[in-house]
């Protein structure tokens, strides 16, 4: 059955259970100082509630999030992120590997303050999409790697936005 997380703060946090696991986070804030990893066959259920991580996400598994926050400073690799409402998902680096995206009716923020960031989008679509990278000017790039797809809302407060080559 699935396993219950508690919210506290952890140094890192890793699911890697050889089985399929799911790991529920309960009402709180769950608070990450390093980085997230979520393993192949494992499951981070989010729900309504918050989670921040100060390092990176990774993520070979499955993570997903219904009205809650998903804060990561810095990048996050994903194979399945799943979004089942308004779910608030922060990224401050760079967003790769995303084989499966459901944005249903979610946010998507990249807000980066120290580096350009890269959307490698793998053909994946977006519902809202805020860009708000308040790096200096030669720091607040925000280069879109594939075929940008917005469903909802394209909102940039701050940041240079970069298609290149890219439709």
């Amino acid at each position: 059955g699935p396993y219950t997380i508690k919210s506290w703060t952890y140094d890192d946090l890793r699911f890697s259970s050889a089985s399929a696991t799911t790991y529920n986070a309960i009402s709180g804030t769950t608070t990450i100082n390093d980085t997230l990893t979520v393993d192949a066959n494992n499951t981070f259920a989010i729900g309504a509630n918050t989670v921040n991580v100060a390092n990176d996400v990774s993520n070979s598994g499955t993570i997903t999030i219904s009205t809650g926050t998903l804060d990561i400073a810095d990048a996050i690799t994903v194979g399945t992120l799943t979004a089942s409402g308004a779910a608030a998902i922060n990224v401050g680096g760079n967003w790769s590997g995303v084989t499966t995206f459901t944005p249903s009716t979610s946010t998507v923020t990249f807000d980066g303050s120290a580096a350009a960031q890269t959307i490698t989008t793998n053909a994946q679509a977006f519902n809202n999409l805020t860009l708000n990278n308040t790096g200096t000017a030669a720091n607040d790039d925000i280069i879109i790697s594939g075929t940008l797809d917005v469903n909802g809302t394209l909102t940039i407060t701050d940041g240079e936005l970069k298609l290149s080559t890219n439709n």
